[in-house]
């Protein structure tokens, strides 16, 4: 038999006047996959004219969602947990045989799977340079044959800025 121990968490607002409260999603309530043995678990709100439901996200927590229809000038959040602290070896598990020395990597099938699931994905990309490129025209000032095709290079070359396109830059460049 473990040690058990109790913790009391308690959030409480006052307004000043007369408030409508949106749904509040709780989320003060142990992973159901955690470890620790939950002994037990309660959670309070107030105004106590109040509708609670709950529900799961996609990785598997618990969600309190209220729901107060009335006015109110204070809400109060109170949750009790009693928790069993119980002795975990956190060396509780296997290694395959590829994995018994570092750094290891994985076959290919296991690579598709696990990889979107780590960050480090991005590092076995080849990196591309952080280094811009730069793009200008080389045309001289003066000069109002052609175009610049591109956004960018337009956004670069003088004759361009200077005149609004290359085929009136005469009328507008300066000597």
């Amino acid at each position: 038999m473990g040690i058990k121990v109790a913790i009391n968490h308690r959030t409480s607002y006052t307004y000043d006047r007369l408030v409508t409260l949106s749904p509040h999603i709780i989320r003060l309530r142990p992973a159901p996959h955690c470890r620790t043995p939950v002994v037990s678990y309660a959670i309070r709100a107030q105004p106590s004219t109040h509708f609670l439901n709950w529900q799961q996200d996609p990785h598997g927590n618990y969600l309190a969602r209220v729901v107060f229809p009335e006015r109110t000038r204070h809400l109060s959040v109170e949750v009790d947990l009693v928790a069993e602290m119980t002795v975990i070896n956190p060396f509780d598990f296997f290694l395959e045989p590829s994995a018994e020395e570092y750094p290891f990597s994985y076959e290919k099938w296991l690579a598709k799977v696990t990889l979107p699931r780590f960050d480090v994905y991005q590092f076995m990309q080849p990196q591309r340079s952080t280094r811009r490129r730069r793009v200008s025209c080389s045309r001289p000032r003066n000069e109002g044959a052609g175009d610049c095709r591109s956004l960018r290079s337009k956004r670069r070359c003088r004759v361009w800025r200077a005149s609004g396109s290359h085929s009136d830059a005469g009328k507008f460049a300066r000597p």
